[in-house]
């Protein structure tokens, strides 16, 4: 086991930042693991939180490293940051970093990093797309590999919708929301679409789209993503449609529904947090020094898909 004094340290004490805290302050000890200190640009809430936690407090990253050795990363800063602050940790040493999705906003600077550290090291960089670990898409991923449940795949549906986020301001809802389903078809079907197409919409926002539909197609068959941060109704759902049967998953409600000719059929899954079943995967490939679940090269393949469609988006609205 690690000893104790090997510490994590969370890089933005927004939003995610304080979920992990709150997760980790949990799940870290199991590991002989414990959160030290915080990195936070804004004075006032990273002295709240560190006083609230009993953590060290830093304004920048580079005093953290500074004075601090042998720790784990969590990274949750705005999405801009992201890219410069894994160069930073690598380049000082820090080998296993957890970065929040999406990896960053800039895939020639990502293909950088990924050249200038290669494979073998960046294999322990985990980029947190949270619903892999959702137990209930767990389970999805289960039926759709079984041909016998659900048959040949004839498209696939995700709808995820809702209010405005105020937190999120330096990304629109392509890098926010519906790069959670690009992510998670490329998880499905192990291979990136042959085809890209897309539209969005300012419905509220002037500078950043709020509203998107994007179409991925397979060859055999095409995944439709809606995704809008405009609708007053929160909804996170997808339906598989294949040649033997739909399977439809909630992934807020964490259940999964198959519908065949002749049944209907609840797929029993064991509910959890799945930001607590990501923080653990991450922990116990730093404990066991393996590759991570969510590697910083699959962050990079669902970040330029979701570029490609933001660009795609664009031209088609002119």
């Amino acid at each position: 086991m690690i000893p104790l004094e090997k510490g994590i340290g969370i890089i933005g004490a927004g939003y995610m930042g304080q979920a992990h805290i709150r997760v980790l302050s949990e799940i870290a000890k199991k590991y002989s693991l414990k959160i030290t200190f915080v990195v936070e640009p804004d004075i006032n809430k990273g002295m709240d939180i560190s006083a609230k936690y009993q953590l060290r407090y830093y304004q920048t990253l580079s005093e953290a490293i500074k004075n601090e050795e042998n720790f784990i990363a969590f990274v949750s800063s705005p999405t801009s940051t992201h890219l410069d602050y894994i160069d930073e940790l690598l380049s000082n040493g820090i080998e296993y970093i957890f970065v929040e999705k999406p990896l960053g906003s800039d895939i020639n600077r990502a293909k950088e990093i990924f050249k200038k550290y290669g494979r073998n090291v960046l294999e322990k960089v985990m980029v947190g797309h949270i619903e892999r670990f959702n137990p209930a898409f767990v389970e999805f991923k289960k039926i759709v590999k079984e041909e016998s449940v659900l048959g040949d795949p004839i498209s696939i549906t995700s709808r995820r919708v809702g209010p405005f986020a105020g937190r999120i301001r330096d990304t629109g809802v392509i890098l926010d929301l519906a790069i959670h389903d690009i992510d998670l078809s490329l998880s499905l079907f192990d291979n990136e679409p042959k085809g890209i197409d897309s539209y969005k919409y300012n419905v509220y926002s002037k500078e950043y789209e709020d509203s998107c539909f994007i179409i991925l197609n397979y060859g055999k068959f095409l995944h439709f993503i809606e995704a809008n941060r405009v609708t007053p109704y929160k909804e996170r759902k997808a339906i598989f449609t294949g040649t033997k049967g739909i399977g439809i998953i909630d992934y807020m409600q964490q259940s999964l529904e198959v519908f065949t000719g002749l049944w209907k059929m609840e797929r029993s899954v064991n509910k959890r947090e799945p930001l607590a079943v990501e923080d653990e995967a991450f922990l116990n490939a730093v404990i066991k020094k393996e590759k991570v679940p969510v590697t910083f090269e699959d962050g990079i393949r669902s970040l330029e898909i979701a570029l490609k469609a933001l660009e795609i988006a664009k031209n088609n609205n002119k």
